[in-house]
């Protein structure tokens, strides 16, 4: 019995030393490089087909968006994140229009406008814009006025086809605020939109005209 006791002390030493392991915060080490992203993610996603990976972009310390060209000449993006001593692949997009990435489900301060947009759209700039219109509603019998507001982030692409930009600092407050104010789930809403807010895309062409053909809302199950 007496042997036993240490036993078990070590047993439990162990089984904590294993998961302090596993679940203290470590620093990350070197990311991939651009010829083991591609292997790694054609072998958990054979479907993405990665032919080329364009580069390795850490938007943190411990995160990195990875844009690439499918065989199938698409253009898509893998997502990854430090995590339990490694980095893990933790989405992968065949293809990647304008799409939020948020790192911290919890601010969204702590998110990132993502995109890889193929050249046949043939646009020079992607216009990023937060709208809410001015409206009238009553609550406990008091009216209230909200007037409208619009941001607008215009990105270019003729470096790249790809990016990833964290979102404005004032989209992120207004955002806050206004939820805190409606006193709503902001991040519910923030995720799914509502009948007063949008978000949404759209191309420039050189002469900064908007191709309203081919713009999009991503207010609808916008983030990855």
């Amino acid at each position: 019995m007496k042997k036993m006791i240490p036993l078990a002390i070590l047993i439990v030493l162990a089984a904590t030393g294993t998961l302090l392991y596993y679940f203290y915060p470590s620093s990350p080490e070197e990311f991939y490089t651009t010829d083991e992203a591609k292997e790694l993610i054609n072998e958990v996603y054979p479907e993405a087909k990665v032919d080329v990976v364009q580069e390795i972009v850490k938007v943190t310390d411990y995160h990195a968006f990875v844009p690439f060209i499918s065989e199938d000449n698409y253009m898509g993006a893998s997502f990854w994140e430090w995590k339990n001593h490694k980095w893990k692949l933790t989405i992968v997009k065949n293809s990647l229009l304008p799409k939020i990435w948020r790192i911290d489900k919890e601010d969204p301060e702590e998110a990132y406008i993502v995109w890889n947009i193929h050249p046949a759209m043939e646009t020079d700039k992607l216009g990023i814009y937060m709208h809410r219109p001015r409206h009238y509603y009553e609550m406990e019998e008091v009216e209230h006025y909200e007037p409208q507001f619009q941001f607008e982030e215009i990105y270019s692409l003729k470096e790249h086809t790809y990016g990833a930009k964290q979102i404005p600092a004032e989209w992120a407050i207004t955002l806050k605020n206004y939820y805190r104010l409606e006193e709503v789930d902001y991040l519910r809403e923030f995720i799914t939109g509502n009948a007063h807010m949008r978000i949404g895309w759209y191309p420039l062409n050189e002469a900064e005209r908007r191709d309203v053909t081919r713009r999009g809302i991503l207010s609808e199950k916008w983030h990855l």
